[in-house]
């Protein structure tokens, strides 16, 4: 729930590059640096953290950052320019450690495929309802309408989450023993073009589709619907992913995504525009969680400390590329940049992550019997 409440405003930042954008609070390029700076934000807690080896998972650093994080929602809405984009800055801060805490713990479990996919289903679920509270308290018509909702909802999940919270988490033996594994930064490279594509082109999805003339408060209660209506596709895939392999399991969700990629672009009524962003929110989230548990598994606690830093610096980088493509006139050469980020995990594993043939199998057992007889001689 910790991580939750750290990347609610991901889910909603559509919602707020709109709203800034007509009210004028920042123009369309400072709006991208908004989100651009939540995301720094975020990077720098993510890469500072695991490079001062802070891997405990402790309450006092979550108390710590859910108050930094509520403090900050609740004076960025009297900031506007460029004081808006440092006020998103101190809250991706306080959002990254968050969102780091809850990945060590995940990374340190016995059983991460399971870990990453309920965290991701919880996500969606704790956003949904966020966003439904904050149009429900206070119908979402400015920005400043729309923080007042988001605080008093982030309040009562933050304070759950606190009282939810156990004591610091100890590595455990599995982990332990498969931390010696060859260490590989590929999978974490691909999570960081995932989401510096995915992430970009979420930020303005909205923006994109202002020929449909939504009001703001029916693109919030339609996002809240994808994201609890994904939630509860997400539910069972992190049961299913507990019980079988998903050694193959990135072209599928990588597949979906980019149908809900098109369909959102090429849309032309509302209702045709939020399933597709339906489809991109079950695909970007199934194939966000698999890279992640392939590259805990590949080595826990080397990628379990750098994963955070991997998605933030990739959402960092997106919303800004996107906002100046967009200003330029190249929306859509973006959208095939994301589309082909979307086929990267399928590709690397296709082509790079092979079964050893027989032939292979064959030689390194020879290998091993060979060393051991010139030990025992």
């Amino acid at each position: 729930m910790l991580s939750a409440a750290a990347y609610l405003p991901i889910h909603v930042l559509p919602v707020l590059v709109a709203v800034v954008v007509h009210e004028q609070r920042a123009s369309l390029s400072q709006a991208g640096w908004m989100a651009t700076a939540y995301m720094a934000g975020q990077l720098l807690a993510a890469v500072g953290l695991p490079a001062v080896r802070a891997r405990g998972v402790g309450r006092r650093w979550a108390l710590l950052g859910s108050a930094l994080l509520l403090s900050g929602l609740a004076s960025s809405a009297h900031l506007t320019g460029m004081a808006l984009v440092a006020g998103w800055f101190l809250i991706g801060s306080a959002s990254g450690a968050l969102y780091y805490l809850g990945t060590v713990l995940i990374a340190r479990s016995r059983d991460p495929a399971f870990g990453f996919s309920l965290r991701l289903s919880v996500s969606l679920s704790v956003a949904g309802i966020c966003l439904l509270v904050a149009q429900a308290l206070t119908g979402s018509g400015s920005y400043l309408d729309l923080i007042r909702g988001l605080c008093i909802a982030l309040t009562v999940f933050l304070v759950l989450a606190l009282g939810l919270f156990g004591s610091e988490v100890q590595i455990s033996g599995d982990s332990a023993r498969t931390a010696a594994r060859s260490n590989s930064a590929i999978p974490l490279v691909i999570l960081y073009f995932l989401f510096t594509g995915q992430i970009g082109y979420w930020a303005f999805a909205l923006h994109s589709s202002s020929h449909f003339e939504m009001s703001r408060e029916q693109a919030l209660v339609a996002i809240a619907g994808c994201k609890v209506f994904g939630a509860l596709l997400m539910w069972p895939l992190s049961y299913r992913d507990r019980r079988q392999s998903i050694s193959n399991g990135f072209l599928l969700p990588g597949l979906v995504l980019i149908t809900g990629i098109l369909a959102a672009v090429s849309a032309t009524q509302v209702f045709w525009f939020f399933c597709g962003l339906l489809l991109w929110e079950i695909g970007f989230n199934v194939l966000s969680a698999r890279l992640q548990t392939r590259a805990v598994r590949i080595n826990p606690l080397q990628s379990g400390s750098w994963i955070t830093a991997a998605i933030f610096l990739g959402a960092a980088t997106g919303p800004a590329m996107q906002g100046h493509a967009a200003a330029h006139g190249f929306d859509g050469a973006f959208v095939g940049f994301a589309i082909g980020c979307a086929l990267l995990p399928a590709c690397w594993e296709q082509f790079f992550q092979r079964p050893a043939s027989p032939t292979d199998a064959a030689v390194r057992v020879a290998r091993r019997l060979w060393s051991r007889q010139r030990v025992q001689r």
